[in-house]
């Protein structure tokens, strides 16, 4: 990213954030672009004015041949201004893509935060050779962003996930070991074992109990109805041996 890029582009974002980097499509697209205006615009009707196709040297003038010259320089300095302002902007905060058309910008601000995942999409394997790919980013909603037949699209990704790397979790998981994570996610079930004793308290039955209790100052009662009918034999059992305890007590001092 040289000076002038820098320059040119740092009116499309906010005062307080920097240009990491700006990615192009690739240069081969534009080429392509202007090969085929200058044979059909250029060539084409160069060679008939050669020949004289139709008597068209008696027709045109001077003038017409400058006017026809100048609109399609005007159509390929266009178009080389459009390739080269249709880009992704990637600051420190967000990615910015920006299109220009007609004389106009259209700016799609993208936080890092609303970035899902990444895909490249390689169509051919002359654009593998030439280093061509579409870079899609997923977005939250089912939605995309996509920067069509990006150049260096290898280094475009690992840009972008380098930037979006301290923003989001997922990419925590992604650089530990298998067995780091299968350890971290027994840990975390044991740890809500722990305290919830193994109860999936948030159920329907738990906030109507909830719910009564902070209205009318009644307890809670949190046991499933398998723990009271296994709490209320024990108590019956207990209660009975303490009773026969005590009347065996009893006749044995009288």
């Amino acid at each position: 990213m040289n000076r002038f890029q820098t320059l040119f582009f740092s009116s499309y974002i906010a005062p307080e954030e920097s240009i990491q980097h700006i990615f192009h499509r690739h240069f081969f697209v534009i080429i392509e672009d202007i090969i085929l205006w200058i044979f059909f615009a250029l060539f084409i009707p160069g060679f008939l004015y050669y020949l004289n196709f139709a008597h068209i040297q008696d027709i045109l003038t001077l003038w017409h041949i400058y006017a026809y010259l100048f609109t399609i320089y005007f159509i390929l300095i266009y178009k080389i201004f459009d390739w080269y302002t249709d880009v992704w902007i990637l600051t420190g905060e967000t990615l910015i893509d920006l299109r220009w058309q007609f004389f106009t910008s259209n700016l799609v601000i993208i936080p890092f935060e609303k970035i899902e995942g990444m895909e490249v999409r390689t169509y051919s394997w002359i654009y593998s050779v030439l280093g061509i790919s579409d870079i899609v980013v997923k977005l939250l909603g089912n939605e995309s962003l996509i920067l069509r037949n990006a150049s260096e699209p290898t280094d475009v990704i690992h840009a972008l996930q380098e930037a979006v790397k301290p923003h989001k979790k997922w990419y925590d998981d992604a650089d530990k070991e298998p067995f780091d994570i299968l350890v971290d996610t027994l840990s975390d079930v044991v740890k809500w074992h722990l305290v919830t004793g193994g109860k999936q308290y948030i159920t329907r039955d738990y906030i109507e109990k909830l719910d009564e209790t902070l209205h009318s100052g009644k307890p809670i009662d949190l046991r499933t109805q398998t723990e009271k009918i296994v709490i209320e034999n024990w108590k019956s059992k207990y209660e009975k041996k303490e009773s026969d305890e005590h009347e065996e007590w009893h006749d044995n001092n009288h």
